[in-house]
């Protein structure tokens, strides 16, 4: 019976490294490719004489790097996560002018037309800044990744008598409700796009950790190809 359960154990642990693999080829393979778009451009001279359009590269090679270490740092803090306690530093945060901020960082990145509606009943709250920009950032992100041809994305805080509650939708594809259930574990994202090269599942399982790290909870409601709904909820303090 041991040596049946040291089995199965052990190929859990040979498909989570497998699918670790996977996950870091295809989270990766986009950005090193835009570097490298980037810097063939740079290298050929065709654009030595348009300063602005030089400078335009060289930001965009600025932010993909930012964001490979970004990926770096979430793939640590999941890890973390495994083995201990992550340690949140509390603090008094403007939400409005974070999440303003985001909203500037990925109206820049989007390759498709995007509109961000806001309505920000609770301005400030607190929590670890750096962690919720990172959360906050992942589900925009996969709210464009995941998206049709024009994006909208609402973005909302209200709160209740024990949380404030932040909450981002989209006009995306969608998860269907077998999926659901398993949507914020490792590794794992919708069939949908389980055949692209556009990420797994990475961002929605950090994201939840980081908000149980914060004693909250995370919900999502979806429907297939028609959107997506995920609320953070942050205790008072």
């Amino acid at each position: 019976f041991n040596l049946r359960k040291t089995i199965i154990k052990e190929r859990e642990i040979a498909q989570l490294k497998k699918d670790f693999s996977n996950a870091m080829i295809h989270n990766m393979r986009t950005p090193l490719g835009t570097i490298k778009m980037c810097n063939s451009f740079l290298y050929s001279g065709k654009i030595n004489n348009n300063p602005e359009l030089k400078e335009k590269y060289f930001n965009r090679i600025d932010d993909t790097v930012k964001d490979l270490i970004s990926l770096v740092d979430q793939i640590l803090t999941l890890f973390k996560s495994e083995y201990d306690k992550i340690h949140i530093n509390y603090s008094v945060i403007d939400l409005e002018s974070l999440i303003n901020s985001l909203i500037d960082k990925y109206t820049i990145k989007a390759n498709k037309p995007i509109q961000f509606i806001t309505v920000l009943k609770v301005k400030t709250l607190v929590a670890d800044k750096d962690y919720l920009k990172e959360a906050i950032g992942n589900l925009i992100d996969n709210s464009i990744k995941y998206s049709k041809d024009c994006i909208r994305i609402t973005i909302t805080s209200t709160e209740d008598e024990y949380a404030t509650i932040i909450s981002i939708s989209d006009n995306g594809i969608g998860i269907s409700k077998e999926e659901l259930p398993i949507i914020f574990e490792q590794f794992k994202r919708g069939t949908a796009v389980e055949d692209s090269s556009i990420g797994f599942g990475l961002g929605l399982n950090y994201v939840s950790r980081i908000i149980q790290a914060h004693d909250g909870k995370i919900t999502i409601n979806s429907r297939e190809n028609e959107f997506t709904e995920v609320s953070l909820y942050i205790p008072k303090k």
